[in-house]
């Protein structure tokens, strides 16, 4: 498998740099946008081995986090303009369906269906719960510890737990019920540099997290604490941006700033480095 050289691949898919993608791949459904300020739909025609352009609509921001929710058709973004705004996609095309009162400049936007609420994170450090109501997002919550300098937000739908880090070095566990946010766990010193990345078994209450010196480190949600299991210090030579857990096979995959994605197995108190594919 050739990493240099994808089967399949949009050259000029935006007139600028593309900061966030959703997919969905029962139906090839894809989304994206960047700073060119519009959301595009594409189709992934594999037997073609080609992305089809289904709409292009201007969304007047710069989007950073996107999710699409097939049975509902809908997309909802998430941007500078500091609103969340819920898009019908059919027949081919986007339609604006409902917009959010403003809540400083959205990074991330996650829905947990088991509640019907929406969550978001932005640049003033907090997490924000919405209700979905006719036209209108409604506010329903605002986390009362807000981070300093929030970078990372990992979210599990079926269980509305949240996990939050950034530049105050502090890992916090939260969990939302009926929207409203309550405190789980909290580690205040989890890293000795800011914190770029984490992300959230539920099930088993594993949570990674990565920061701007290249550490990884596997914690668990023990009561109201987290407890570190396992680091690697020096991972990469770099921040590390994205993490990536399974489970079933223990396998941590990571990727940064050195431009290559690295596999990790988790045993006991250890991560092991597996393979990497560098560019």
């Amino acid at each position: 498998l050739d990493f240099e050289l994808p089967e399949i691949h949009e050259q000029d898919a935006h007139g600028s740099v593309i900061t966030t993608l959703v997919s969905d791949a029962p139906s090839g459904l894809v989304f994206s946008s960047g700073k060119d300020l519009r959301i595009k739909a594409w189709r992934l025609d594999v037997e073609a081995q080609r992305f089809v352009l289904l709409a292009s609509v201007e969304c007047h921001v710069w989007t950073m986090s996107m999710m699409y929710i097939p049975k509902t058709r809908k997309l909802f973004t998430g941007g500078m303009d500091s609103r969340v705004h819920v898009w019908r996609f059919e027949d081919n095309g986007l339609t604006p369906v409902a917009c959010s009162p403003e809540a400083h400049g959205i990074l991330t936007v996650r829905y947990c269906p088991r509640q019907n609420i929406m969550l978001t994170s932005g640049q003033d450090g907090a997490i924000r719960t919405w209700k979905f109501q006719s036209t209108r997002l409604v506010p329903v919550a605002t986390s009362r510890e807000p981070h300093s300098g929030l970078r990372a937000v990992a979210v599990d739908g079926s269980t509305g737990t949240v996990v939050s880090a950034g530049d105050d070095l502090a890992i916090k566990v939260w969990h939302s019920d009926g929207g409203e946010l309550r405190l789980v766990a909290e580690e205040e010193e989890a890293h000795g540099d800011g914190i770029c990345a984490v992300c959230l078994h539920a099930a088993s209450g594993v949570v990674l997290s990565a920061c701007n010196d290249g550490e990884i480190c596997v914690w668990i949600v023990q009561g109201n604490a987290l407890i570190r299991l396992a680091s690697a210090k020096g991972a990469h030579p770099g921040a590390i941006f994205a993490l990536q857990y399974d489970a079933e096979t223990r396998t941590v995959l990571s990727a940064g700033s050195d431009c290559a994605i690295k596999a990790w197995s988790f045993r006991g108190a250890e991560l092991k480095p597996l393979t990497s594919a560098e560019a």
